[in-house]
C-alpha cells in the first residue's frame, strides 16, 4: 500500500492529490539513493524539469515545461520551505545561478510545474522549485551520521564527504531542536595544458544548520533556524574545442585557460588562498 504524499504547494499541507497543479516530489529516500549533492543530480528525474549546470553546483541554468531563462531573468523560482531565495532582479543573473544547497537535512524536494506566479511571483513562469527541510521533533530523538567515499572518470583523486545530524526534544511537546553540519569534496578531472595543472575544476561543499520548534500551545508554534552554505571551486569545467574541426585542442579533458576561474561566493581569489579540496 502506497503512502499519501504531502506537499505544501499550495502554501498549505495537503495531499499531493488534492493539488490542481502538476507537482512531482523527490523524498529524502530518494536523495539518499542517487547520492543527490546538487540539483543537477536530480534533475532527470523530475518530468519536465531541466538542469544545465556551468561546471560548479549552484551554477546552474534551470528550464521547466521548455521555458528556458533567455534573458538574465530566472523563470523558475527557487523556494526554502516558503522563503523566496535567489535573484530579485535581472541585474543579479538568476538564469545562472540558483540555490543549490546540500540535501542531507532535506525532507523533499517540491517541484512545481507553472506558470505559478499567482503564489511564487514574476521569476516562476516556468514553475518552483521547493526545499523542504527537516522539521525540529518535539517527540523523538534522532541521529544520523554518514560518510561515503567515490570516485569520477578522469579526476586523480577520490572524491568524498561526511554529515551528521541531531534531531532532538529540549522539552517534551514544546521545544525541539535540530543540529547538522555536512561536508562534500568532488574531485577534478579537466587538466589545463597551458599551466600544467591537473584535476582543475575541484570542487568542495560545506553546509550547516540549527533550528528550534516552539509550540507553547496546540494552535501556535514559532520556528527559529539559520542555514550556511559555501562552495567554493573552480568553476570551469569545459574543454578546449578546436574552432573549425571543433576536436580537442591537447586532450579530451584539457582546456587552456591562463588564468583560474576560483569563484567563492562570486569573489576571484588565487591558488594561494585556496587551493585544490584534499
Amino acid at each position: 500500500m502506497l503512502s499519501e504524499v504531502v506537499v505544501t504547494a499550495e502554501k498549505r499541507s495537503e495531499s499531493i492529490q488534492d493539488v490542481g497543479a502538476s507537482v512531482s516530489v523527490v523524498g529524502s529516500e530518494l536523495l539518499d539513493n542517487l547520492h543527490a549533492t546538487q540539483l543537477t543530480d536530480i534533475g532527470a528525474y523530475v518530468p519536465g524539469l531541466q538542469i544545465d549546470s556551468g561546471g560548479t553546483p549552484g551554477q546552474t541554468s534551470i528550464s521547466m515545461r521548455g521555458i528556458a531563462p533567455l534573458s538574465a531573468g530566472a523563470t523558475v523560482g527557487t523556494y526554502l520551505d516558503d522563503t523566496p531565495i535567489g535573484a530579485t532582479s535581472i541585474h543579479d543573473r538568476g538564469s545562472a545561478y540558483a540555490l543549490d544547497i546540500l540535501p542531507y537535512d532535506v525532507q523533499r524536494i517540491e517541484v512545481l510545474e507553472g506558470p505559478q506566479g499567482t503564489l511564487y511571483g514574476a521569476d516562476s513562469v516556468g514553475g518552483a522549485i521547493k526545499y523542504i527541510l527537516t522539521s525540529p521533533s518535539l517527540t523523538n530523538t534522532e541521529v544520523r551520521i554518514g560518510a561515503d567515499v567515490f570516485g569520477i572518470s578522469g579526476a586523480g583523486n577520490p572524491g568524498g564527504g561526511a554529515r551528521a545530524m541531531l534531531n532532538t526534544v529540549l522539552i517534551p511537546d514544546e521545544l525541539g531542536l535540530i543540529a547538522s553540519v555536512a561536508s562534500e569534496n568532488t574531485p577534478g578531472y579537466i587538466d589545463n595544458s597551458q599551466t600544467g595543472r591537473k584535476d582543475q575544476n575541484a570542487a568542495r561543499q560545506q553546509s550547516g544548520r540549527l533550528a528550534l520548534l516552539w509550540q507553547p500551545a496546540t494552535d501556535l508554534s514559532v520556528r527559529f533556524g539559520g542555514l550556511f552554505q559555501h562552495t567554493i571551486a573552480d568553476g570551469n569545467a569545459s574543454v578546449a574545442l578546436e574552432p573549425v574541426t571543433l576536436q580537442p585542442l591537447s586532450c579530451k579533458l584539457c582546456d587552456n585557460n591562463y588564468l583560474p576561474n576560483y569563484s567563492p561566493a562570486g569573489r576571484a581569489v588565487s591558488p594561494d588562498e585556496w587551493g585544490p579540496p584534499s
